[in-house]
């Protein structure tokens, strides 16, 4: 069974205890008498609506970062006429403005192109962009932004975008199909962090047409013919954009179905033999305008390995490693995680749950003994280049770039399955099923204290990093919540040095560990293998001293996640989850957030 990873996560003591302001003229009207008027319910579910009012000017100027060329009028009002296209009179409501639009699609590239760069700021600076690819930008864009009544206006463009994109793969045939990635991506992405109970099967749906779509561009774009010699150089330039964008769609189409295997435990689809096109270029490269990109080989890009070559030579992936950007970096770490899972589940046979005893607990929760072997060659294999990644100094320095926060998510749950930890919070399992969890989570952190402590750090080091990032992507809501989850079971069942777990407080003798400072390696180390006494301090929670320690994790989690302002409807199923385990209950769905209509109803009242 899947764990659905919008909104999870209880008990933070034992288990047994769980019980736009515009211009009017700016803004088109929104009447319309093209269609004949339904029933009401179904108005209230076939139209987009935005709020009533527009949101403050200052905050959308503030907003404007000014990273492509305004949105052209033109573009705007395809948007606004397809959205009165699907809008019924008795479900009028004002569009958003010209102004609030350019707003959303600058905090974009503001805030999340840095996390994903696979749209080329050129893509903007032409008069024929997309007006889907727009509206795609706009409603990922509106995630970050600061107006009043921010989710209203995200649940608007999704809905909108959702209606404008294919129903099905007929009717994909009528894009382009590098456009069509692209705003898919961006759907999915919305889809992957919305928080929405009822969005779950959507994106399911979304995620097939959106492979099969990165596998059609990946064909396309190996039987593309090589542009010729005697062009210009600013008509090369054009090009290599063109096809660079095509790479960095597919390959970012693979980042997010790694995700969805990482944060949802829903395998990937994509395999290495979908990846034989040449890895994403430099970061340099890809980020300069025409006239920077003439300093650096456009050549030396199309060169690049395929991520499939790359991991048939052990030699040429070592060289990867020394210079690469960091999507190509970003890359090839999840995939070591990805194929790791890969091979653990190919060993583990469909009977399995039927040789199982008791709660069925072993096929859920820990490796069965049989692996044990298995898995030990597998660290052998993967240890040594995972440890590379760390000395990066986009992963050894505590700015939370994706890179980072990837690198500690995929160390936490190589060794803690997430399944595990979820069901530890109650999160859809069973009294007896939380039990279970707790008990094979207790023995293997005294079976593998190392391990456990190893992992610790992990957790510690990322839940730092992430306290005060108030402006992440979803995925970072998503990693805060796994390194606090760690965090907080290793204090409550049994984790020994460091915490005291089950063997009581231990005295605190030296200064402790704390890894949002820079902590030596050699130090790290000493106390990962017990040879340092030394308790580990996590920001914002401070010493961990045992269980009483866990729920001042759990409220340092909630307390970061209320001052964080990107991703709202995400973080508010978090706040709940995590406040409903601090009051010693099961972690569970918000009740607001079972479907995005009923949140819609939910804000509009409390605006009121």
């Amino acid at each position: 069974m899947a764990v659905d990873m919008n909104i999870s996560l209880p008990s933070g003591g034992s288990v047994s205890s769980v019980s736009t302001r515009e211009d009017n003229d700016d803004i088109p009207s929104s009447q319309s008498d093209l269609f004949t008027p339904e029933d009401s319910q179904a108005h209230r579910h076939c139209c987009t609506r935005f709020p009533e009012t527009q949101p403050d000017e200052d905050v959308i100027a503030a907003e404007n970062y000014g990273h492509v060329r305004p949105i052209p009028h033109k573009q705007y009002q395809q948007i606004y006429g397809y959205w009165k296209s699907q809008q019924c009179p008795s479900c009028a409501s004002p569009f958003i403005s010209l102004s609030f639009l350019n707003a959303m699609v600058q905090l974009y590239f503001e805030h999340h192109d840095p996390w994903m760069p696979f749209i080329h700021r050129f893509s903007f600076d032409k008069e024929g962009v997309s007006w889907a690819l727009i509206l795609a930008v706009a409603s990922v864009g509106c995630q970050y932004s600061n107006v009043e009544g921010s989710e209203l206006y995200i649940l608007g463009l999704q809905d909108l975008l959702q209606k404008a994109l294919p129903k099905d793969a007929t009717e994909t045939i009528s894009f382009d199909q590098t456009t069509l990635a692209q705003c898919l991506l961006l759907r999915n992405t919305g889809l992957l962090f919305s928080g929405y109970e009822d969005e779950i099967l959507t994106s399911q749906y979304q995620r097939n047409m959106l492979t099969s779509v990165a596998k059609s561009v990946s064909a396309n774009l190996a039987d593309s013919i090589p542009s010729p010699d005697d062009l210009d150089t600013y008509e090369q330039w054009r090009r290599w954009v063109e096809s660079e964008s095509q790479r960095r769609i597919i390959y970012c189409i693979y980042v997010i179905e790694c995700c969805y295997w990482i944060f949802k435990d829903v395998p990937s689809s994509m395999t290495l033999d979908d990846l034989k096109i040449a890895l994403p270029c430099k970061d340099i490269l890809w980020t300069s305008d025409f006239e920077m990109s003439q300093k650096h080989s456009l050549a030396n890009s199309e060169n690049m390995p395929s991520l499939k070559t790359a991991f048939s030579n052990p030699d040429l992936l070592n060289d990867l490693l020394n210079d690469n950007s960091n999507l190509s970096n970003l890359v090839i770490l999840l995939t070591f995680n990805i194929e790791e899972r890969r091979l653990l589940r190919s060993t583990r046979p469909w009977f399995a749950a039927d040789m199982a005893t008791g709660l069925n607990e072993r096929k859920l929760y820990k490796w069965p003994d049989e692996l044990a072997t298995f898995r030990t060659a597998l660290d052998d294999k993967c240890d040594p280049t995972i440890k590379r990644f760390s000395v990066f100094k986009s992963i050894s320095n505590n700015a939370p770039t994706f890179l980072k926060v990837m690198f500690h998510v995929t160390n936490i749950l190589r060794r803690m399955p997430l399944r595990c930890l979820y069901a530890l919070s109650g999160w859809q399992v069973t009294v007896n099923q939380m039990t279970a969890a707790a008990t094979s989570l207790s023995h293997w952190m005294q079976q593998n204290p190392t391990l456990a402590r190893e992992t610790l750090l992990q957790a510690t080091t990322l839940f730092g990093v992430l306290y005060d990032e108030t402006t992440g992507p979803g995925c970072h809501h998503l990693a805060f919540l796994i390194a606090g989850l760690y965090i907080w079971a290793y204090c409550i069942v049994g984790g020994e040095d460091g915490t005291g777990g089950a063997n009581g407080a231990r005295k605190i003798s030296r200064r402790p560990l704390r890894l949002d400072k820079t902590v030596p390696d050699d130090m790290k180390e000493f106390w990962i293998q017990g040879t340092l006494e030394a308790p580990i301090y996590v920001k914002g929670a401070g010493i961990l001293n045992g269980p009483e320690s866990a729920i001042r994790v759990l409220k340092a989690l909630r307390l970061a996640l209320s001052s964080h302002t990107s991703w709202p409807s995400l973080r508010h199923g978090l706040i709940y989850s995590i406040s409903e385990m601090i009051e010693g209950r099961f972690a569970s769905h918000s009740p607001e957030l079972k479907s995005s209509g009923q949140r819609k109803s939910v804000i509009r009242g409390s605006q009121a």
